[in-house]
């Protein structure tokens, strides 16, 4: 499971990186990308209209579903 997590993180951080000029340099110079820096990233292009991010849940026998810290 942590794998599959590291991938998807990566394939994250990868497809922010095309949008963000910031992260790019970072993530070119194989720097290691802190949750900070992510979000920030996330932030900027999804101000720009660059970056849509969605979140997706499902509840079970109408069962509410937690946010997520």
């Amino acid at each position: 499971m942590e794998a599959l997590v590291a991938e998807k993180r990566r394939e994250l951080v990868e497809n922010v990186a095309l949008l963000d000029d910031q992260l790019e340099k970072a993530f070119s110079m194989k720097k290691p990308i802190s949750a900070t820096e992510l979000e920030e990233a996330v932030r900027r292009a999804t101000i720009t209209r660059r970056f849509i991010p969605l979140f997706m849940g499902s509840a079970l026998k109408y069962k509410v579903t937690i946010e997520l810290p």
